[in-house]
């Protein structure tokens, strides 16, 4: 699960540029 999200994030900042406020608040929250 942590991987999936991990990977998430990954393509969230290739697509964007940078990570999601959401994305990032998750992330500190695992």
């Amino acid at each position: 699960n942590e991987s999936f999200d991990r990977k998430a994030d990954i393509n969230e900042t290739s697509k964007g540029g940078q990570i999601l406020p959401v994305r990032k608040s998750k992330c500190a929250a695992i």
